[in-house]
C-alpha cells in the first residue's frame, strides 16, 4: 500500500487551491459554488490515488471531470446571478482542472515506475523545478529594479 502522506498534502492542496482561485474570480462574475470546486478537485486526486496506472487514471479524471462539467452548467444555468458569464465559466468549468488534475499528476508521477526509485525522484525533481523557476522570476523581477507587483496579464509580453 502506497504511503497517504504525499495524498494528503496534495488533497489539502487542491482543496485550498480551487478555494483561492474562486476567490479570485474578477468582479461582475459573481461568486461561483466554492464548496462543489472543493468536491471536484477532491475527486479527481482521490481518483489519482486510486487509479493503477496512467490510463486508469485519465479514464478516472475524465469520468469525473464529466460528472463535474454536467453539474457545474447545471448550477451555472439554474444559480449564476452574475455578470460576465464567458469568464465565470472559464473560471467555473477549467479552475477545477487546473488545479485538481494538475495536482493529481504528483500521485501518478510518484508511482512511474512501479513504486520504485525513479518516481520519487521525478516528482522531486518536478517540484524543485517549480520551486527554481519562481524563485528565478522573482529575482529577476527585483533586480531589474521595478518594485511594484507584477500583473500576471503581463507575463505575455515578458515571454514575447
Amino acid at each position: 500500500m502506497r504511503s497517504p502522506w504525499l495524498t494528503i498534502l496534495v488533497f489539502l492542496l487542491a482543496v485550498r487551491g480551487i478555494l483561492e482561485l474562486y476567490r479570485m474570480v474578477p468582479p461582475n462574475a459573481g461568486p461561483l459554488p466554492a464548496v462543489s470546486g472543493a468536491f471536484w478537485v477532491a475527486a479527481l486526486v482521490l481518483g489519482a490515488q486510486a487509479a493503477s496506472g496512467l490510463t486508469s487514471f485519465l479514464l478516472i479524471s475524465a469520468g469525473v471531470w464529466s460528472i463535474g462539467a454536467f453539474l457545474a452548467t447545471l448550477w451555472f444555468i439554474a444559480r449564476y446571478t452574475g455578470g460576465r458569464y464567458p469568464i465565470a465559466g472559464i473560471y467555473l468549468l477549467a479552475g477545477p482542472i487546473y488545479v485538481g488534475f494538475l495536482l493529481a499528476h504528483s500521485l501518478v508521477l510518484r508511482e512511474v515506475d512501479g513504486g520504485g526509485e525513479i518516481g520519487p525522484s521525478w516528482l522531486s525533481f518536478a517540484v524543485l523545478a517549480a520551486f527554481a523557476n519562481d524563485t528565478g522570476a522573482f529575482y529577476t523581477v527585483r533586480r531589474s529594479g521595478d518594485n511594484e507587483p507584477v500583473d500576471p496579464r503581463m507575463t505575455i509580453v515578458f515571454i514575447a
